[in-house]
Parts: C-alpha cells; sequence; structure tokens
C-alpha cells in the first residue's frame, strides 16, 4: 500500500472545498452586481424619462390682450396658448400664473369654477366693487386679494384637439387663459406674464402696453 496516494486525496479534497467555496462568493458577488446594475438601470430610465419630460414639456402664446382700454386701462387679460410639438399634457391645476409690473404683481390660481365672462369689475351704477363681487356686470368668478397679491384664472377651450381633457392643455387644443390684472393697467406700462407648470419650460413673456389706448380690445403681444 502505498500512503502517498492517501495524502494526495486529502489535499484534493481541500482543494475541491476552497474552489466551491471560491464558487459560492463569486456566485454571490455577481448576484450582488447584478442587483445593482438593474436598480442604476432602473434609477437612469426614471431620471431619463423625467429630464425629457422636463425637456419636452413647454408651450407658445399665440397673442395676449387686455380688455376694457376703452378709458386708457385694462383690468383684465386674455392669453391664447397651446402645447409646441411633442410636450406632454400640462393639467391647470398645477399650474401658477403670475403677472409682474414695475410695482405690483399677482399669483393666480386655477379655478374650474369661472369662466371667461367679461367682468368689469364696476356693478350697473358704476361703482367698484371688487373682482369677487357678484354684483359686478359680467361677473365671470375672478378673485383677486389684494392682501396677499393672489388669484384665479380661468379657462376656455378655443379649439379641443383630438386628445381634449377638460382641464387639461392637450395636443391640439388652443386654450384662452383668462385673468384679471394685479391694479389697473395704464398706457406705456412694463410687464411681464407667466405661465409656470408643475413639469416643464416656463413661458415668459415680456412687453408693454401700447403709449395710446382708445379701443375695448387692446393687444399687449405680440
Amino acid at each position: 500500500m502505498h500512503f502517498r496516494s492517501a495524502k494526495r486525496a486529502e489535499m484534493g479534497i481541500g482543494t475541491l472545498v476552497i474552489f466551491i467555496a471560491m464558487i459560492l462568493v463569486a456566485s454571490i458577488a455577481a448576484g450582488v452586481l447584478i442587483q445593482t446594475a438593474v436598480t442604476l438601470q432602473g434609477q437612469a430610465l426614471s431620471t431619463g424619462r423625467k429630464s425629457v419630460t422636463q425637456v419636452s414639456t413647454a408651450l407658445k402664446t399665440a397673442f395676449i390682450y387686455g380688455l376694457e382700454g376703452l378709458d386708457s386701462e385694462i383690468n383684465e387679460y386674455r392669453q391664447q396658448v397651446k402645447l409646441v410639438g411633442g410636450s406632454d399634457p400640462i393639467k391647470f391645476e398645477d399650474a401658477t400664473l403670475t403677472v409682474d409690473m414695475l410695482n405690483d404683481s399677482v399669483d393666480l390660481l386655477y379655478d374650474s369654477s369661472a369662466s371667461c365672462i367679461f367682468n368689469t369689475g364696476y356693478n350697473s351704477t358704476g361703482s367698484w366693487v371688487g373682482w369677487d363681487n357678484s354684483t359686478a356686470i359680467g361677473y365671470g368668478g375672478f378673485v383677486l386679494n389684494g392682501t396677499n397679491n393672489t388669484g384665479t384664472f380661468a379657462v376656455r377651450y378655443v379649439k379641443q384637439g383630438a386628445a381634449y381633457r377638460n382641464g387639461y392643455l392637450s395636443s391640439g387644443d388652443l386654450v384662452e387663459l383668462c385673468y384679471p390684472a394685479p391694479r389697473s393697467t395704464y398706457e406705456d406700462e412694463w410687464l411681464r406674464f407667466n405661465v409656470i407648470p408643475k413639469v416643464g419650460s416656463i413661458l415668459t413673456i415680456t412687453t408693454q402696453t401700447p403709449t395710446i389706448m382708445k379701443s375695448e380690445k387692446v393687444f399687449v403681444y405680440p
């Protein structure tokens, strides 16, 4: 009998045990790496989708005009907007409108109960009663709080696209945003209009009222 062969067998079993252990460790490490890669891939895809939405979601303005310009002042504005090509829908409840003037501003939130009915803010006797007073002639439901510079805006669908959904600006829609001015706007005044969606690009229009306003409808942009 040769004991040398038995010793070689013992060494072979130990090597096999070590080899199996190495395979197990490598398998565990590979599983961790695969899981990490899948997690990172999911996060990358999610971030990519958000980035694409942020960049691609945008709207553009056709024109902006003010109402009640016969007495050389504007108290309400109308802004017609639509989505740019390939943009995702925008929910009006998630959007904010701001109107800035040199010495005043207002932040406006969507009010589904308000309408784009012409609203002078004056009652039948010619007295100023405010935007949120139902005795105003042509009352449309706007609210303007001068204490904290907040108010509401309404939406009128000029054209409904194939993907129309009430309360949203979808592809193919043309809507008119209706809202009050922070205060009476007079001739040759600086203005900035901002439409800020929850996700996507901010639409900013900087303009100025005409030097002479003598018509009911006064275009301020373009």
